[in-house]
């Protein structure tokens, strides 16, 4: 056993990387807004939820790993709101890091989508909380909007690969069906939740339910704000 230590030490000291099995803890993952890098194509009120709408359906795929134990996406944006984090609407890895230390996170994802006339890009970097380094960026490439659902599938499952996050166990909850309309009611919804306008929030929620039955964080929202 303490072969097995020393032999993990020496690991991180030679790469600067904390192997999985030395932290010991359940690793907490909180993911912010993602920043929109230019998109066009659709109106601007839908990039501005879905650069709301992307980390909370990004933090419900995480959430279905039992290694794993994600923060609440509307929490760290009040975090990020009140200290003024991201003004410029982007937050650098250093704010990050200092947001995820007030939520109790060992790791802050970040991200950034551009949405081209219908050709979508998401990229996301995981941070280290205790360091602000830049611990791993992936990205899905430029694909198709009607695919953004699986685009951020496809950056949940990079993320859990095992190297840095757990990796996600067999036999895990799979990801709900949903489509790319229905994701940008539910940023509508996010939006307007953060914003205040319950009303509106409920709105969007129950039109992303009528498209998309099955999307669980489309029913929890609106039973936040009917609550």
């Amino acid at each position: 056993m303490k072969r097995t230590a020393r032999l993990i030490l020496s690991i991180a000291l030679l790469t600067g990387v904390t192997p999985l099995l030395a932290q010991g803890a359940t690793p907490a993952v909180v993911v912010l807004t993602f920043e929109n890098g230019g998109s066009y194509g659709l109106d601007s009120l839908d990039f501005s939820g879905l650069g709301r709408a992307i980390p909370a359906v990004l933090t419900g795929d995480l959430a279905r790993n039992p290694a794993l134990r994600t923060i609440d996406r509307a929490e760290a944006q009040a975090i990020v709101d009140k200290g003024g984090l991201g003004r410029s609407g982007r937050v650098d890895a250093k704010n990050a890091a200092r947001a995820g230390t007030q939520l109790g996170a060992t790791y802050v994802v970040t991200g950034t989508f551009v949405d081209y006339y219908g050709r979508v890009r998401i990229d996301a970097r995981l941070i280290d909380t205790g360091t602000g380094a830049i611990l791993e960026v992936v990205s899905t490439g430029q694909r198709s909007r009607a695919e953004l659902p699986q685009m951020i599938s496809d950056i949940s499952a990079q993320l859990m690969s095992g190297t840095r996050l757990p990796a996600l166990p067999a036999g895990a909850t799979p990801s709900p069906r949903i489509s790319t309309d229905a994701l940008v009611l539910f940023g509508r919804a996010v939006l307007a939740q953060d914003e205040g306008d319950r009303a509106a929030a409920a709105d969007y929620y129950q039109r992303a339910l009528k498209i998309a039955p099955d999307f669980a964080a489309a029913r929890e929202g609106l039973r936040s704000v009917q609550s």
